[in-house]
């Protein structure tokens, strides 16, 4: 089993919501796959099962009472 950490800066705003979680979703082939969950003052999550020789990419989303906001700009390309 291969693993990698993903890290994010925290927004500068929260929609005026405090945010109470933060998703990390990979994708394989373009796919998305079930989000990870982390909570609400992290900066990182460690994404754990990953498929050796298999590339993933990941987004990042905030989570609050509005609901899931928009997905990181950023995608993390990276072959396990």
């Amino acid at each position: 089993m291969r693993h990698i950490t993903i890290t994010w800066q925290l927004p500068l705003s929260n929609g005026g919501s405090p945010i109470t979680a933060y998703q990390v979703i990979p994708h394989v082939d373009g796919v998305a796959q079930p989000p990870r969950t982390s909570p609400p003052q992290a900066d990182h999550a460690t994404m754990t099962g990953l498929t050796r020789g298999q590339p993933y990419s990941f987004t990042v989303t905030a989570i609050n009472q509005l609901g899931v906001g928009i997905p990181s700009a950023a995608t993390w390309t990276v072959k396990a």
